[in-house]
């Protein structure tokens, strides 16, 4: 469909199919924002994955540290278990 206008463009000089000119640039130009939207998709999940990697590669609380002091609500006071 495009492929006939550069060449009747640079024999005359001239776009006798104007429309058609204007399609095929809007089809281009939707063409290229799509790949470029599908190469963003795919970083951002890859980011992604690599932040989850990252957090499960980080060791788990002991369970003993998160009893070893607690606060009561009731009365302010800390002690120990």
């Amino acid at each position: 469909m495009a492929a006939p206008l550069p060449q009747t463009y640079l024999a005359t000089g001239l776009v006798p199919r104007l429309p058609t000119a204007v399609l095929c640039t809007g089809i281009g130009l939707f063409s290229v924002l799509l790949c470029c939207g599908l190469i963003r998709d795919t970083v951002t999940k890859g980011r992604i994955e690599q932040k989850r990697f990252a957090y499960l590669v980080q060791p788990a609380p002991s369970i003993l540290a998160s009893f070893h002091e607690t606060s009561d609500h009731e009365t302010g006071q800390s002690f120990q278990r």
